[in-house]
């Protein structure tokens, strides 16, 4: 029976896998520290003055920005601004150290640039800036050369920028966290349809009388039955515990890995005893899968572990708190952040009430089965 359903559980495997290395490289380049740093834009500078203020223009942006050489001529310049090779195109005038010196930033300069561009809005600004600081010098009755070397300096000084991000806790997660986080989404679906159609086979009629008739008792049937669906859902639990152990092998050996494995634990025997109450209930292995997909996804939307509890409203958390999942991804969040024994009773606190779900599970299921025996 297992071997017929050996497809369906590889694909599940496969693909929580393949999510597992995309989340963990994705959450790796998330946590990189992110440095501040000015964008400098493709220009182009046709200077036709030549004086000492127009090159200390040209020389400023040359510093700022990255200056492509063209050609002074008309067409050329859409040809370059077409072919996207340049962003913006300053046009110094002839005259214009003379106009400068009486007109100041009311200059006029030309300029050529993408419709609506917010680079030239921006290389506008830079231009406005150094030429107000220039003129702000030469009104002091500095000459040309100092009031050169002073807007230099002025607009050299540069503020620090810190780069703050929004602190939450989904935001801190590690790729551990993030592997564990899925993991109950994944136990239901394989085990609704690995041991669940192992228990809708056991109860078929005939298989049922056939083996009423051994010498076997029900206990001892029912016992056996039940280790053996144990062993394999610890063999599914520990073929991902290695895979997580492979993949994050140098956090998962913390006290952080520990409760994770701990919580991973409580859910898979949530995600039994929930298979073994569903068994009783249905009769064809296609109203299995359905409900293991729904189930396995309305557990994991509802608790937290799709759409973070934050985002969720008060009405949809009020009713998460009767989940299994709700209470595994409180746990988690403690295991992620545990730093000592405060946190290590939280975390027993949440664990527990994780666990009297199984228990109410499987409270279930012998109920059904008294009631099917009936």
């Amino acid at each position: 029976i297992m071997r017929k359903h050996l497809g369906s559980i590889m694909i599940y495997f496969i693909i929580f896998a393949i999510i597992s290395i995309i989340t963990t490289n994705m959450a790796k380049s998330d946590t990189q520290d992110t440095s501040f740093t000015d964008s400098k834009i493709d220009i182009a500078v046709i200077d036709q003055d030549h004086s000492d203020l127009s090159q200390a223009l040209y020389q400023y942006l040359d510093d700022t920005q990255n200056i492509v050489e063209i050609q002074n001529d008309r067409d050329k310049m859409a040809d370059e601004l077409y072919y996207r090779n340049v962003k913006y195109i300053l046009l110094i005038p002839e005259n214009f150290s003379t106009d400068f010196t009486v007109s100041g930033v009311d200059t006029p300069l030309e300029n050529i640039k993408l419709p609506d561009s917010t680079a030239g809005y921006y290389i506008d600004n830079q231009i406005n800036q150094f030429l107000q600081k220039l003129y702000t010098y030469k009104s002091a009755g500095y000459d040309d050369t100092e009031a050169i070397r002073l807007t230099n300096e002025n607009i050299s000084t540069r503020s620090e920028v810190t780069m703050n991000t929004k602190s939450t806790s989904d935001s801190q997660k590690s790729p551990t966290a993030y592997f564990f986080q899925y993991l109950p989404y994944i136990f239901v679906c394989i085990l609704m349809v690995s041991l669940g159609g192992i228990f809708i086979v056991f109860r078929e009629p005939d298989l049922s009388a056939r083996m009423r008739c051994s010498a076997l008792s029900v206990t001892t049937r029912n016992l056996q039955l039940l280790l053996a669906s144990i062993l394999f859902s610890l063999l599914c639990w520990l073929t991902f515990i290695i895979l997580a152990i492979i993949l994050y092998h140098d956090t998962f050996f913390t006290m952080h890995g520990v409760l994770y494995c701990i919580n991973s634990l409580i859910i898979l025997l949530f995600a039994i005893s929930f298979t073994l109450m569903v068994s009783y209930l249905v009769r064809s292995h296609n109203s299995l899968d359905m409900i293991g997909n729904v189930s396995g996804l309305g557990l994991s939307f509802l608790g937290g572990i799709f759409v973070p509890t934050e985002y969720l409203s008060d009405g949809v958390v009020a009713f998460s708190k009767f989940l299994p999942t709700y209470w595994y991804m409180k746990a988690e969040n403690v295991a992620e952040h545990y730093q000592g024994p405060a946190d290590l009773r939280t975390f027993a606190y949440y664990a527990g009430i994780e666990l009297l779900f199984p228990i109410a599970m499987f409270a279930m299921a012998l109920a059904l089965a008294k009631m099917k025996r009936k």
